[in-house]
């Protein structure tokens, strides 16, 4: 029988010694730096050819535990996130679907025996704003209205649509990674696009990945459709969240005449999108009761061809709470 890797330390109590070589925290109150300017190298890893900045060597049969190059893997972020915000610069649009570009930097930082490591980092825009995932997580979700939800989830998808026509798929398309700007109640918010250190720059020679032949960006419904995503199920209001034909619906009606987006072809057929759609709003937030119980109620309903019915008094959010949202907003 095999010991798993809790065993022993079921809480995750347990912290390794601290290394005696590592350096104390540098980035403190006084600290200068020289800070220059950076060419970053090429972007590598998955979605790029190869090439030989990087060999290894087979894997020896005495080693237990896999050996992870943290400074390797802080370099490929960088120059995938770098390679991602120049071509967006370049295009631009930074300052409009992902945060303002202003360069690839780099300083020296100095370690123990003398030894000196070379810092790279990218400069981008400050957003007065919060990810969505943190709404999420602070049990905010209830305070924006249903169809204001999935009106920024729709400016969410354009952004991630128009970022991919201009030749960068973000590859991480998540909660965390949207920034909302602004207040929720009675205008629609800002929404960016963040994090670029999965992305693929589809304009570099060795992206293994052809760069969007289509004139105009792919529309949102072809690359999202099939059903609400499992990490938006906190966002996305009911029926859409739980009923695969109302999400579809909801996408269709969107995006499907748009005249801002492309229909292509091989993706409509890929996609099944001819299949049968349910058009219906979003319903009410509702306080939480017993969810098997809600649920059984909502499936009699259905094999009835009755409407959903209600659990308790919804939770209504009008224009007129957008000053309460606001102070909401301040705090973040």
């Amino acid at each position: 029988m095999g010991v798993g890797r809790l065993d022993g330390d079921p809480y995750r109590l347990w912290e390794p010694p601290r290394d005696p070589r590592r350096p104390e925290f540098p980035y403190r109150r006084g600290l200068n730096l020289s800070i220059r300017r950076h060419i970053p190298p090429p972007p590598c890893g998955i979605g790029y050819v190869k090439g030989p900045e990087r060999q290894e060597s087979p894997p020896q049969p005495i080693r237990e535990v896999t050996q992870i190059d943290v400074t390797w893997l802080a370099d490929l972020d960088y120059c995938r996130e770098a390679a991602a915000y120049e071509d967006l610069k370049d295009a631009a649009v930074d300052g409009l679907l992902v945060p303002e570009y202003h360069g690839s930097w780099t300083f020296d930082m100095a370690l123990l025996d003398s030894k000196i490591r070379p810092v790279r980092m990218i400069l981008i825009g400050w957003i007065q704003g919060i990810d969505m995932l943190e709404i999420i997580k602070k049990e905010q979700v209830t305070r924006i209205p249903p169809q204001r939800r999935l009106d920024i989830l729709a400016r969410a998808m354009e952004a991630q649509a128009k970022i991919a026509f201009h030749g960068v798929k973000q590859s991480d398309f998540s909660p965390r990674n949207i920034m909302i700007v602004g207040p929720f109640g009675t205008q629609m918010p800002q929404v960016f696009i963040i994090d670029m250190n999965r992305s693929i720059v589809t304009s570099r020679p060795n992206s293994k990945y052809p760069r969007c032949y289509t004139s105009r960006p792919v529309s949102p419904h072809l690359l999202h459709w099939g059903g609400c995503e499992n990490e938006f199920l906190s966002w996305v209001p009911e029926p859409h969240r739980s009923r695969r034909k109302a999400f579809n619906g909801w996408l269709k009606t969107t995006w499907e005449n748009s005249d801002e987006f492309e229909t292509v072809e091989e993706i409509r057929l890929l996609r099944s999108i001819d299949d049968r759609i349910e058009v219906t709003p979003p319903w009410p937030d509702f306080e939480p009761e017993d969810p098997g119980l809600y649920w059984r109620r909502v499936r009699l309903a259905q094999e009835a061809g009755l409407p959903p019915p209600k659990r308790k008094e919804p939770i209504l959010v009008t224009e007129s709470d957008d000053e309460d949202l606001t102070e909401f907003w301040a705090r973040f």
